[in-house]
């Protein structure tokens, strides 16, 4: 973690974003507050800001699995608040569907109910944590989630309706949804801004082939599925994603595979120069 870190400031971030399962600082719901100790030590030991990203397969509508699933959001919140950590990023929810229902008996709208209202209980105890939905990858027909397109994405933070609660744009993620189609991605930010507090951004090639039996190596090969590439090595066009960012001041958090942690410095100067454009223009200075 002290490597990694360190590795984050030398590239001249100001930020970096945890992953809660990779700590271990929770385990089944509880909080070990030893490790955790450890952990805010080793943070402490930089001159950085910290979001936490909350287990990636952590999902809140599994079926059979709510409570557990919700024990660890409820543990990831608590660490965050130990941390002063004042920003949580968590995947929406998932599930199969079969003719319009979720498995054999809840349909789609019961479970935007249930997980928009168990949100607004875990916002209500969140403080001053800010709490963002983020988009995933790969939904197809046969899969139900508030996350699915950037309009379901603002339908839920608005019934939600909690300051706390916003949305995180996965620019790689909506863009593998979209195949690759770049009007229908700045179609996406456009429609998510207003209620944006987080931004993902990575590259890939706009393939939405999962591959989940394959492994990186293959899929970077074949430029398929969520590749995580530094700038500039796929089709996202992120200089207009960042152009068109009018008015968001939030963080933006570089993912990038970390096989390719030479390239965070380079990364981020590309998006700090485009963010430089999209300001000069708008004050008009070009």
């Amino acid at each position: 973690m002290r490597e990694e870190l360190l590795r984050i400031e030398l590239a001249g971030a100001d930020c970096a974003e945890l992953v809660s399962h990779g700590l271990d600082v929770a385990i089944g719901g509880k909080v070990m507050a030893g490790r955790a100790k450890t952990v805010m030590e080793i943070m402490s030991g930089f001159d950085l800001r910290y979001t936490l990203h909350l287990p990636y397969e952590m999902n809140l509508l599994e079926p059979g699995a709510e409570a557990v699933n919700e024990a660890v959001f409820v543990s990831g919140l608590e660490f965050a608040k130990m941390a002063g950590i004042d920003l949580i990023v968590y995947h929406a929810g998932v599930v199969e569907t079969r003719n319009g229902r979720a498995g054999p008996t809840a349909p789609t709208d019961e479970l935007f109910e249930r997980e928009a209202r168990l949100m607004r209980r875990l916002a209500g105890t969140a403080e001053d944590v800010l709490i963002c939905m983020e988009n995933g990858p790969f939904y197809g027909n046969d899969v139900y989630s508030s996350g699915i397109d950037a309009e379901s994405m603002v339908r839920f933070c608005e019934a939600v309706g909690m300051p706390n609660f916003k949305l995180t744009f996965d620019v790689g993620h909506y863009f593998l949804r979209a195949k690759g189609d770049a009007d229908e991605l700045l179609r996406a930010v456009a429609t998510v801004l207003p209620r944006l507090g987080h931004l993902h951004l990575h590259d890939n090639c706009g393939i939405p082939l999962p591959m989940e039996n394959r492994d990186y190596n293959h899929r970077l090969a074949c430029g398929a599925a969520d590749l995580h590439l530094p700038l500039g090595w796929g089709r996202i066009p992120a200089r207009d994603v960042l152009a068109a960012l009018s008015g968001y001041e939030g963080t933006i958090i570089l993912e990038i595979e970390k096989r390719f942690e030479d390239r965070y410095a380079p990364s981020l100067e590309l998006a700090r120069g485009w963010l430089g454009e999209r300001d000069a223009a708008r004050s008009g200075i070009r």
